[in-house]
């Protein structure tokens, strides 16, 4: 949860010398965690990648969705996904909140988490998902186990999720 607590938190990466060590040691999207995204994501107009720091997670999708967001609370990070990121014109950033996400409703095809899942209050977040995703829109997260894909059912009036865990080969 963002109390004042956890914002000294995350305020550990809001220099612009510690988004670049942090950008410098964050290892490259497992090219797994790509093909798992674009199989399980029906349309391509729009990913956003929540916590997106540097980009890194950002940037590999630029090239397979019409339009790609990568949100971030700290504005060190986005400044320095923005510099990294000249070579994609379809990807921007944003300073902001997981609870407020800067797009329409329904109108995100994937939202995309990277290392974010432990930082976060999932059930607040959840419910901003699914106000911004389409119907049979796909989150995933990935940290440091297998990526999962998780459906949010806009049906019900309580949230339900389904987590799919789909495991990273060697090959």
């Amino acid at each position: 949860m963002m109390g004042e607590q956890s914002r000294e938190k995350y305020d550990l990466f809001n220099t612009a010398e510690l988004a670049e060590l942090y950008s410098k040691h964050q290892p490259p999207l497992h090219e797994k965690v790509i093909e798992i995204v674009l199989s399980a994501t029906r349309g391509r107009e729009l990913l956003l990648d929540i916590g997106c720091g540097s980009g890194s997670s950002t940037r590999p999708f630029c090239a397979h969705f019409t339009r790609v967001v990568g949100v971030d609370y700290s504005p060190a990070q986005i400044d320095l996904a923005r510099t990294l990121s000249q070579q994609c014109s379809n990807v921007e950033y944003q300073q902001g909140s997981v609870y407020e996400l800067p797009v329409p409703n329904q109108s995100v095809d994937c939202i995309v988490g990277v290392m974010i899942a432990h930082f976060i209050d999932l059930q607040k977040f959840f419910e901003e998902a699914k106000r911004v995703l389409k119907p049979g829109g796909v989150l995933l997260f990935h940290g440091k186990s297998s990526p999962r894909v998780i459906e949010i059912e806009k049906r019900k009036p309580n949230l339900n999720v389904k987590m799919k865990p789909k495991a990273l080969s060697a090959s």
